[in-house]
């Protein structure tokens, strides 16, 4: 009804300012005698001008004088209304007629007389409804988002919420999602080992405190939980306890099914460890990768066009991710890393792209050497170690632990780091460079709680005393 009314008004204030012309008399008024008038007076004065500069006599100036009166009373005489323009009803009706009538025909060939009123606002929302049906992820995370603002204790809304953050790689919210769906379901195992994982993938493929003791929290009420199996060996692998770590994953993958989705990384990750160790990879993962022969059929076709159009396109930084999962379909995992590490320098200060390349080294396996930050040894002590003897071996280790320690001065604020360093002090017998280390530890998070309780955790977990 409100429309219709808002419809009328329109038209009616359109229509009066169209008719209002054709509906009252105008008196038109003879104006062309008051500007013959107007002129003829300024011929008056121009004579009485020109008489006193000296340019007419006095006999000139009456005459011509004579001739302008003479043509203002003709003028007077003939000034009169011109005429009166009268009432036109009939046209005004006309028009009237005219413009409602095709007014109401462009609305009913074009518009909608019988869909209701629909606000912007549900408009909006049930376009978003529509592509969150149709699979779009950003609107279904929109609309999870508005109801858990009317809802905020709906499980089944953080859960969902959860898996999408993670699908479009927000691992920062998503971790927070998870956190909330495993207040809210009572601190289910796989509930807790998903919010493990989101923390880690968020802490860039490390698996920090936080993480770890979620991972522990799930092991005790499902000792068999893969997720939860897996990320605490890489803790340790992460901490440079390779042996443990090496022996965790292999139990881990005695234990699981063949087809696995986690099979592939774990034995990835025994690989890796072999190759630290020194051990013989074939020997203890047969079918891990390392000579290429079980390389997909097309792998070099693959490697040689990405190469070809890098080499006319190097800022084509998806070309280069590309590159790095080819190389490493093959089993090359330098020129994996390679890859990985030419389309960093391409782009030393592109936070996404920066994002990207961590998040394909943590994909293809190469995380705990790539993600370290100068903490673990890089893809080539590693492969120099397998040739070292026990005192060689030693010495990198020594170099590594003196190098985070050096790193570790101009950047204190790196907690992970200060976890290691004591670890590695405490493994080489040097209680007081670690009882030191912890000291400046505390120091550096002095005033943030739960730093320094992790931080007190380890250091009596370690039994050293800070400085």
């Amino acid at each position: 009804m409100s429309f219709w009314i808002a419809v009328s008004a329109l038209t009616l204030a359109t229509l009066a300012i169209l008719l209002w012309p054709l509906l009252r008399r105008q008196r038109i008024e003879g104006t062309r005698a008051d500007y013959d008038l107007t002129v003829y007076r300024d011929q008056l004065e121009e004579i009485e001008r020109d008489l006193g500069r000296g340019l007419l006599n006095e006999d000139e100036a009456n005459a011509a004088k004579r001739e302008i009166r003479r043509r203002v009373i003709a003028a007077e005489v003939n000034d009169s209304i011109v005429g009166v323009a009268g009432k036109s009803p009939v046209l005004a009706a006309t028009v009237a007629a005219a413009v409602a009538a095709t007014g109401i025909l462009i609305y009913t060939q074009l518009g909608a007389p019988g869909v209701r009123d629909q606000p912007l606002a549900a408009r909006a929302q049930q376009e978003k409804q529509t592509l969150a049906q149709e699979g779009d992820i950003p609107a279904r995370i929109s609309l999870l988002e508005q109801r858990l603002a009317d809802d905020p204790d709906n499980f089944e809304q953080w859960w969902m919420l959860a898996r999408s953050y993670g699908f479009v790689k927000r691992y920062d919210q998503a971790a927070e999602a998870y956190r909330r769906a495993a207040e809210l379901s009572g601190e289910r195992p796989d509930v807790l080992s998903a919010y493990g994982e989101a923390v880690t993938l968020a802490n860039g493929n490390r698996v920090n405190q936080t993480a770890r003791l979620v991972f522990e929290q799930v092991r005790q009420t499902e000792p068999g939980d893969p997720r939860a199996r897996y990320y605490l060996a890489l803790y340790e692998a992460q901490h440079q306890r390779f042996d443990v770590a090496m022996q965790r994953w292999e139990e881990l993958l005695a234990d699981s099914p063949e087809g696995a989705p986690w099979v592939p990384m774990v034995r990835k990750g025994i690989a890796d460890m072999a190759r630290f160790l020194g051990g013989d990879v074939a020997a203890v993962e047969p079918n891990s990768p390392g000579d290429g022969s079980n390389a997909p059929a097309g792998a070099a076709d693959a490697i040689a066009q990405l190469s070809a159009r890098l080499a006319e396109n190097p800022k084509d930084y998806q070309g280069w991710l590309e590159l790095a999962r080819a190389h490493n379909a093959t089993g090359d995992e330098a020129a994996a890393r390679a890859a990985l590490d030419r389309v960093s320098a391409l782009y030393p200060s592109a936070p996404f792209v920066q994002t990207q390349i961590r998040e394909t080294a943590a994909e293809l396996g190469l995380a705990p050497a790539a993600s370290g930050g100068g903490r673990g040894p890089s893809q080539a002590d590693i492969a120099a170690a397998g040739q070292m003897s026990e005192a060689e071996r030693g010495e990198m280790v020594e170099g590594m632990v003196a190098g985070l320690a050096d790193r570790l001065e101009d950047q204190p604020n790196d907690l992970e780091g200060w976890l290691m360093l004591m670890r590695s002090y405490t493994v080489l017998g040097r209680t007081e460079q670690a009882r030191e280390a912890a000291g400046k530890a505390l120091r550096a998070f002095e005033g943030a709680e739960e730093q320094q309780a992790v931080l007190r955790s380890t250091i009596r977990e370690l039994g050293i005393q800070a400085d």
